[in-house]
């Protein structure tokens, strides 16, 4: 090998280890986009979620740029000559590993200060501590695929300590190939897929703590064959039995029967949101088929009331005249919905959820109006209030005393926007849900996006064992 070549080994070398820099930046995104759909966090992907990014990669080009501009220039003299080790004093990557590394913190904690909405510190840790885990199993995935591939024992691969140490080998080209297209599917599915449609699919704790014993138990699985104190015999037969039994049913099997589970929950979500706004429609026609009927009925008797009133009057009946107005006042009354919000679907809502606070006997109220309507979809309006008068009746039907079962909702018109307050009083010992907890949990997820994507702001106070839900929302008609 000339001088020449080794300058395009050097080349190669530099263009795979910013092709696994590019790997960090994309697994700190696709932690993020997991964090906002699937675990809840409150975040919002915008531009500056990308500029750390590109910044970090800027870097990134840059150094190693300098350092194979600095390799050419001491290679160069040399170029046809036979290469000699140690001939030449070329760049040493690992002289710059302290600086990238900082740098890639860096990067993850101005990516997740740019992307979410609060508790950053917070999430900064948890955002950290996802990469490491999601990194150190899409790098298990790799190695079993470079050893399939690779020339080099299977054996000596698994005591894998760090692809730098194999940079310009086939075993790191394969590796690190493999590594970024599935980096890429990852970012490309989760972007395209979830945060560009804006979709979340909530994933419970319980869920959650099953993916990280799989990650931790694919790590495991890996490393035995490497244990030391095997003899060579004995770690190929371990590798027979990961390759051939236990990686097909991990790799397979227990994906799939996690992500059923989670579409199984996530269906049932969406259908009892479903026919919660479906039944408010329902009770919405049915409500105005029925005022409908009472006023052409009122409107045909019109005439007839009139002329009655008219000739009591000219007899001098004024207190006959009194009482008859009472009469009729009363029935127009009831023709009228029994609580007006400003907002059709809304009054829906509020209508169908009264009978049932009727049965337990809770005293309801409104007070206010919205002006001119909540401006947001019907499913939206009904993923918000549907779920928070449920929890509210839940609540209301542990108190003991009825006398003390209320829920008030206040509807409050402010210069930006709209103000709605739902209060009701928590049973002693707390609200403790007899929903499904899963199911209860992708409610309250439900109302939090819904009311983040319309750019509110939900919270919630607990003081004077009252129990109380502020939202306010920007109103889109200003």
């Amino acid at each position: 090998m000339s001088f020449a070549d080794k300058f395009h080994s050097v080349i190669f070398i530099y263009f795979l280890s910013s092709l696994s820099y590019i790997c960090e930046i994309l697994c700190i995104l696709s932690v993020l986009f997991i964090m906002i759909s699937f675990l809840g966090v409150k975040g919002e992907v915008t531009r500056k979620t990308f500029i750390p990014g590109f910044i970090y990669a800027g870097i990134v080009i840059v150094v190693n740029g300098l350092c194979i501009i600095h390799d050419f220039l001491v290679l160069k003299p040399h170029w046809k000559e036979a290469y000699r080790e140690n001939a030449v004093s070329l760049s040493d990557k690992n002289d710059f590993r302290i600086i990238f590394t900082i740098l890639t913190v860096a990067l993850l904690i101005a990516s997740t200060a740019f992307t979410m909405k609060d508790h950053r510190i917070r999430n900064c840790i948890i955002s950290g501590a996802l990469m490491m885990l999601f990194e150190s199993y899409i790098s298990c995935e790799m190695l079993y695929t470079a050893t399939f591939f690779s020339d080099e024992p299977r054996n000596y691969i698994l005591k894998y300590d760090g692809i730098e140490g194999y940079l310009g080998t086939g075993f790191s080209t394969i590796f690190i190939l493999v590594y970024i297209v599935i980096m890429l599917v990852f970012f490309l599915a989760l972007f395209f897929g979830m945060i560009k449609k804006q979709r979340t699919m909530f994933i419970g704790w319980n869920n959650r703590v099953l993916f990280i014993l799989w990650e931790l138990l694919m790590i495991f699985i890996m490393r035995v064959p490497a244990m030391d104190g095997l003899s060579d015999i004995e770690q190929i037969k371990l590798i027979k039995y990961e390759f051939g039994i236990v990686m097909f049913l991990l790799g397979i099997a227990v994906p799939f029967l996690v992500i059923l589970l989670i579409s199984r929950r996530f269906a049932i979500e969406k259908t009892v949101l479903q026919e919660d706004y479906i039944s408010a429609e329902l009770n919405y026609i049915n409500r105005y088929k029925k005022n409908q009927s009472e006023t052409r009925a009122f409107r045909h008797d019109i005439i007839n009331n009139l002329s009655l009133i008219s000739a009591m009057h000219k007899e001098g009946k004024y207190d006959e005249i009194e009482e008859y107005l009472s009469t009729l006042l009363d029935s127009i009354g009831t023709m009228s919905p029994r609580y007006i919000t400003g907002d059709e679907v809304l009054n829906s809502i509020v209508g169908m959820k009264v009978s049932q606070m009727d049965e337990d006997n809770i005293d309801f109220s409104v007070e206010g109006v919205l002006d001119h309507g909540l401006g947001m979809k019907p499913v939206d309006v009904c993923s918000i209030f549907a779920n928070a008068l449920d929890n509210a009746i839940e609540a209301c039907e542990k108190v003991k005393e009825e006398k003390d079962r209320w829920i008030k909702l206040t509807l409050d018109n402010t210069d930006k926007g709209f103000m709605v307050t739902l209060k009701n009083p928590m049973p002693s010992g707390g609200i403790i849900s007899n929903k499904d907890k899963n199911l209860h949990g992708y409610g309250i997820h439900n109302m939090r996006a819904v009311i983040s994507n319309y750019g509110g702001i939900g919270e919630v106070n607990t003081a004077d064992d009252v129990f109380t839900l502020s939202i306010l929302l920007p109103d889109k008609a200003r």
